[in-house]
């Protein structure tokens, strides 16, 4: 998990470089498609947690399946960063005004 964190903000340590360079447009449209399928992994990865965190009776194994699960979800949040950082929209939705 440590790795794909690591992984997942050094894409977007380079993506925040290539997007200060002229001409960055067509590298920068990469790292949005590459965010969307880090995604879609991390989307998949989630539902396996919970999938398995539904199975799981033994508190020390789901206390460290909760862990994971937290961290997928921050690299998720990582991935929805990198592509609005270029230019993607975001694709949570609100559904109620802040007042």
């Amino acid at each position: 998990m440590e790795r794909s964190r690591r992984s997942a903000e050094a894409v977007l340590i380079e993506a925040a470089a290539l997007s200060r360079d002229d001409g960055h447009e067509e590298k920068v449209e990469v790292f949005v498609n590459l965010a969307r399928r880090l995604q879609s992994l991390v989307h998949r990865e989630i539902q396996l947690l919970d999938a398995l965190e539904n199975e799981v009776e033994d508190p020390d194994l789901l206390k460290g399946l909760f862990h994971v699960d937290h961290l997928a979800t921050r690299i998720r949040r990582h991935a929805e960063n990198l592509a609005v950082l270029g230019g993607a929209v975001s694709r949570r939705q609100w559904t109620a005004r802040w007042r």
